[in-house]
């Protein structure tokens, strides 16, 4: 069916903004200077007392005396009408600071209403009187333009609003309160709330000058009761600040910020005018926001009136003018009166008209091709049909004949493939028993020599599990023999008692003394210094109580030594065996294994090999036959009465348990770098970072650790695709690492927002990665440059996969990882008490000073005599890539000295490599 629809057409009316003057009266205390020749009948025309000045002609001129009544009679009243045809109405008022434009506009006092007062009451009146034939509603908004920024009167909390332009012209506020009145008290109570939160300040021309614009929008929504298609309008009142010069205003402070966004906006409303009467191409309305809030009263939709007022005085002659010239150039201006949107809706349903005509005739025109599609394809269907069934017939007798001819030469077939198989069968098996018969001697002699060697086998075995008996047995018996000679004396528990009871006293002497510390010992002292000292008094502490600890663990070593000696004594063949194991490196692990826990592999300057405090690297105890196997005659004695045991030798052997243990640290870091390098060949899942989106993915090294590849997860998140590869890195190809958050893609998202806290509490931390919390994980983030400026942006799950995939991209492609940007560490606690170097190592790394400070206390101490990076990572709360760096940064300032175990000197000479710790 064909729709039919009724159309209302609207024809604009072209009309020139309506512009009025008004000049304000002298008050008291002025001089009466007048400046101005009024001419406020038919000719309207204001004129100023200077030579050479023409007269301004307008469509209003009001004088001295005039009243409030006069001017909304003349602009209000009109524009009430207009608002309530459907139409939008603006009045505005302009001129210099102190003139009047708010006393116009806005002035509540009784008798001396000004323009919106009036306009509400009218509003509210007409909705009585009209009543009958329509039905009123009337919304309010009420803002201000403060220093080029929005912000609502009637909710003092929304003070940065966002302007919008749609493509009429017409300005929207997004978000400002807008408020349905129902009564003209309701109406005048909230333009007063409006008129309170207004910016006012006090100047040498008004008293309770404006510093921003006003602007009261009232819009009125009619429904006719007959069923006529109802209207909208809206009513702008506006009170523009007044321009002024700061020689005259004496604004300072930020009323001269103020007095310059006014300027500054008056202005460009001027040049828009100036534009708009010249028919320029360009306007700038977007130059400034209140040219933008009036774009559509000065070339859009609605009829604009505008009233200037200025001052009689000569001494405001310039700026008089000024607002003269404003005046003629905006009446020249003309702009179109429209009702609402409708002309744009009913051009919306006739173009919709059209546009389903056309629909449903191009359906008709189908329809009637598909019922012709349909009769033809009937017609061929039985002809199909008719031919179909002949040929069927045809093909079937030929489809019999084919079969039978093609089964006839299958037998056939068969039966050649069948006679030459046999035949081929034969001659294979003819050929095999030749062979036999031509090599049966030599199977026959690899038959016996299989048995001899198994006969031999067997007798070997005999011969070494009866040797491997006698020698277990000799090991008893020599055992036995030990325990039968040797003599241990018990420890002199008393003598012990006494050597703590005196390390206790001196401890309490220490404290004594620190009690007792007169002002002038430490007089002038900073806290720094303070703090050395009372770390000084700790370690010496920590030294006595090691002391004391290291004697207790003696005695077992002795214990041992000496029992080994006593069966070298007892039997040579057990010296030249105990000899011989101990040349033998694989047995037990040396010394020089502590020198495989570099990061870098084999760069001796990365290496974190075990270190030593250098007080103590030139009193290394000899390790000339270590274990006690070599060949010795020396009785034995009881460790606790030889004379020869002086305190020398004591610090020996504590040093070799220390050095034993840091080999066995160095042991197990080694293995932790081996573990992560087969973790991340299996993978682990990564975040990936684009420039529009934040992606969960796979990511893992290959085998050989040349290609590093990221894939996609299965449906459930967490299985990954591996064969749909979403990046494929060889690491020949990166050319750089960078730890953070500042590559380009990064920044976009982030900008620069400063990095969060370096430590947070834990279950703090968002379970997903997503564009607004991406900062949150400043500390888990990496960039890695693929040749030339192609990043791959990555956040890692956890700490422990960000550490693993640091210490793997540092091993195999030998770039340092180095953070983007400095940390600013001023404000963090202990900073006045880092050097200029320590504050270097930490801002530059971004570790925290409290982190530095826990790894000097901890392993900086008079206790420790080796020191490795497995130590570092466990007490510093860093992870291994930045505990390397600390471990290089002791290293540079002297506090220790970096040696590999096959560098470690005594006094006999270099240690062995076959040595070995007992």
């Amino acid at each position: 069916p064909i729709l039919k629809l009724q159309f209302l057409y609207f024809i604009g009316q072209m009309s020139n903004i309506k512009v009025c003057a008004r000049a304000r009266p002298f008050l008291k205390g002025e001089v009466k200077d007048l400046a101005l020749e009024l001419e406020c009948g038919s000719e309207a025309s204001v004129r100023i007392k200077k030579d050479g000045e023409p007269k301004c002609f307008f469509s209003r001129v009001w004088g001295m005396n005039s009243t409030q009544e006069e001017v909304f009679d003349a602009v209000g009243t009109p524009s009430i009408s207009d608002v309530l045809d459907g139409f939008n109405a603006t009045i505005f008022v302009y001129g210099q600071t102190g003139t009047g434009k708010t006393y116009t506009l806005g002035c509540t006092e009784p008798g001396r209403e000004g323009i919106k007062p009036r306009a509400i009451n009218l509003l509210f009146r007409k909705k009585q009187q009209l009543s009958a034939e329509r039905e009123l509603t009337f919304t309010v908004e009420y803002i201000q333009l403060y220093r080029d920024s929005i912000m609502d009167l009637l909710d003092t909390t929304k003070d940065k609003l966002n302007l919008r332009t749609s493509d009429d012209g017409e300005a929207t506020i997004e978000g400002n309160t807008t408020v349905t009145v129902t009564s003209a008290a309701q109406f005048h109570t909230l333009v007063q709330q409006g008129d309170k939160n207004r910016n006012t300040a006090n100047t040498r021309m008004n008293t309770h000058s404006s510093r921003s614009h006003s602007c009261l929008i009232t819009t009125v929504h009619s429904k006719p009761h007959d069923g006529s298609p109802a209207t909208k309008g809206r009513l702008y009142l506006i009170d523009l600040a007044g321009s002024e010069r700061m020689s005259k205003s004496g604004a300072t402070g930020d009323a001269y910020k103020e007095a310059v966004a006014i300027n500054k906006s008056l202005t460009v409303l001027g040049t828009c005018v100036h534009g708009l009467v010249n028919g320029e191409k360009h306007i700038p309305y977007r130059d400034s926001k209140l040219t933008r809030m009036l774009q559509h009263c000065l070339s859009g939709k609605g009829k604009t009136t505008v009233v200037i007022t200025i001052h009689p005085s000569a001494t405001h002659s310039s700026e008089t003018s000024c607002t003269l010239r404003f005046g003629e150039r905006a009446m020249k201006v003309q702009a179109q009166m429209t009702i609402g949107d409708y002309r744009e809706k009913a051009d919306a349903i006739r173009i919709k008209l059209a546009r389903q005509q056309e629909v449903y005739a191009a359906k008709v025109a189908n329809y009637m091709a598909y019922q012709k599609l349909v009769e033809d394809a009937q017609q061929s269907c039985q002809a199909l049909k008719k031919q179909i069934e002949e040929e069927e017939g045809l093909m079937s007798v030929d489809i019999d004949k084919v079969k039978e001819a093609q089964q006839s030469e299958h037998r056939e077939t068969m039966k050649k493939y069948e006679e030459q198989l046999k035949a081929q069968q034969d001659k294979v098996n003819k050929q095999i028993e030749s062979l036999r018969e031509a090599n049966r001697a030599k199977l026959t002699a690899a038959e016996e020599r299989q048995k001899e060697e198994q006969e031999l086998i067997a007798l070997a075995t005999e011969a070494f599990k009866a040797e491997q008996d006698e020698r277990l047995q000799n090991i008893k018996e020599k055992g036995e023999y030990i325990r039968s000679q040797t003599v241990v004396d018990e420890p002199d528990e008393e003598k012990i008692k006494a050597e703590l009871e005196a390390s206790r006293k001196e401890v309490a002497d220490l404290k004594f003394k620190i009690r007792d510390c007169t002002p002038s010992k430490y007089a002038g002292l900073s806290l720094a210094q303070l703090r050395s000292k009372a770390a000084k008094l700790r370690g010496q502490k920590l030294s006595l109580a090691s002391k004391v600890r290291d004697l207790t663990y003696v005695k077992e070593d002795q214990l041992q030594s000496n029992a080994l000696r006593v069966a070298g004594t007892s039997d040579a063949e057990s010296d030249q065996t105990a000899t011989a194991s101990s040349d033998t490196p694989q047995d037990v692990p040396s010394v020089a294994s502590s020198s495989s826990s570099s990061l870098m592999g084999d760069d001796d300057d990365a290496s974190s090999a075990t270190s030593s405090s250098s007080s103590h690297m030139e009193s290394l105890a000899p390790m000339a036959d270590p274990d006690g196997m070599g060949q010795s005659s020396r009785p034995l004695k009881n460790p606790f009465v030889d004379d020869r045991k002086d305190e020398d030798e004591l610090f020996k052997t504590i040093e070799l348990r220390h050095l034993k243990e840091a080999v066995q640290k160095e042991a197990a870091l080694q293995e932790l770098i081996e573990q992560i390098q087969q973790y991340l060949g299996y993978g682990c899942h990564m975040w990936r970072v684009t420039s529009t989106e934040v992606q969960k993915q796979y990511m893992y090294l290959e085998r050989g650790r040349s290609l590093l590849y990221m894939c996609k997860l299965d449906i459930d998140g967490k299985t990954p695709l591996r064969r749909e590869f979403t990046e494929i890195v060889a690491f020949k190809d990166i050319k750089d690492v960078m730890l953070g958050q500042f590559s380009e893609d990064f920044v976009k998202h982030v900008g620069n927002t400063p990095p969060p806290p370096r430590v947070v509490p834990k279950g703090s931390m968002p379970d997903e990665v997503q564009l607004e919390n991406l900062n949150q994980f400043f500390y888990r983030s990496i960039s890695i440059k693929v040749r030339k400026s192609k990043y791959l942006d990555l956040v890692a799950c956890s700490e422990t996969d960000f550490e693993a995939w640091v210490v793997a991209l540092h091993r195999i492609t030998t770039i340092d990882p180095q953070w983007g940007r400095k940390l600013d560490i001023s404000g963090c606690e202990g900073f006045e008490d880092l050097t200029y170097d320590e504050k270097e190592i930490c801002s530059l790394n971004h570790i925290t000073p409290r982190q530095l400070q826990v790894a000097k206390d901890s392993l900086l101490t008079p206790d420790r005599l080796y020191v490795t990076l497995y130590d570092l990572r466990s007490l510093s709360d860093c992870d291994l890539l930045h505990s390397q760096k600390l471990f290089t940064f002791f290293t540079k300032q002297g506090w220790v000295e970096r040696h590999t175990a096959w560098m470690l000197k005594g006094q006999n000479g270099v240690l062995s490599p076959n040595a070995r710790l007992s």
